[in-house]
């Protein structure tokens, strides 16, 4: 079966890392870790690498250059090409929280989960580890328990590669065997034959019309991946990705949901920034899809590492195709 490729796709590379903290003091945490570890690491990124810590991203003259405006607060320059309009594009990083329920950690139990990191934010990992090394220090969730940064591994191909490890304190990263492009994703399970079968294994929040949908069509889905993965790459990997997304898109209606055993995990987390609780919830669970889906497989095979529809960065979109991961 054929599907659409274009060279374009081999400047957009993925680095999927995964962390282990080890609890000094006993840390308690929410069922849902991501909303946690996002903040926690969005305030302790701010003091690490910040240079005037009360202006304002948007107006701050050390904006150019700066780590935490680029990572944590990324916005389209004015001679951005696409989404110019927009206050806000994709972050170039997504934390994997672990998908249990547990919430106690005692002193010397460890906890791992993952990180994602997109095109250009591979560059500032070292960032991500000093952060999560001041982040131990000042504590996280309820009564701010301490932890130590333990390990950081870069996860690919089955294969894992030591990137940090408190033994030594040391940074040893080597991009060339760390990092993973889109045509190598794509390229590594070529699609099957039949019926797709998504399982959402967080909250996804897909939006029609400007609704937030209770069943997960296909459609919807595929465009949601067609508009984070096309700016991912414009901004994050210097690329503009060369599709033809309206045939995409029109052609995305034809493929049916067959089977939906998903439903609506409802999820409210407090918005400092905002000051005030806000809803998070979304479709988990398993769908079938039938028609001719396999032109869309690059798509999909991305998404499945940058996960798809709104609070990604949370954690929020994790899917799998079938169930096999790269």
């Amino acid at each position: 079966m054929q599907y659409e490729t274009t060279e374009s796709w081999m400047e957009f590379h993925v680095a999927r890392l995964r962390l282990s903290i080890r609890a000094v003091e006993t840390m308690r945490l929410p069922q849902y870790k991501g909303s946690t570890l996002r903040g926690a690491f969005g305030h302790a990124f701010r003091s690490v690498s910040c240079g005037q810590p009360g202006q304002d991203c948007k107006v701050c003259l050390l904006r150019v250059g700066c780590p935490f405006a680029y990572v944590f607060a990324t916005s389209p320059g004015q001679d951005a090409e696409v989404l110019r309009l927009n206050e806000e594009i994709p972050r170039p990083f997504v934390f994997e929280p672990p998908e249990d329920s547990r919430c106690v950690y005692a002193p010397g139990e460890t906890m791992d989960f993952g990180l994602v990191l997109i095109g250009r934010g591979i560059e500032y990992l070292p960032y991500f580890i000093v952060t999560f090394q001041e982040l131990g220090r000042n504590g996280m969730g309820t009564g701010r328990g301490r932890f130590e940064l333990a390990r950081v591994v870069a996860c690919v191909a089955g294969q894992e590669h030591s990137v940090y490890d408190d033994t030594d304190g040391r940074i040893h990263w080597r991009e060339a065997e760390c990092t993973v492009s889109a045509d190598q994703i794509i390229a590594s399970r070529p699609p099957q034959s039949g019926d797709l079968t998504v399982s959402f294994r967080t909250m996804t929040r897909l939006k029609d019309r400007g609704e937030y949908m209770t069943s997960p069509e296909f459609h919807p889905l595929l465009r949601a991946l067609l508009r984070r993965i096309s700016a991912l790459s414009y901004f994050h990997c210097g690329t503009r990705l060369e599709a033809d997304y309206q045939g995409l898109s029109a052609r995305a209606r034809s493929v049916a949901l067959a089977v939906n055993q998903t439903t609506w995990v409802d999820w409210e987390r407090y918005s400092g920034r905002q000051k005030e609780w806000m809803s998070m919830g979304g479709l988990v669970g398993r769908a079938v899809y039938h028609g001719a889906w396999q032109e869309f497989w690059p798509w999909l095979a991305l998404g499945e590492w940058v996960h798809v529809g709104k609070n990604a960065t949370f954690g929020l979109g994790k899917y799998l195709v079938g169930s096999c991961e790269f």
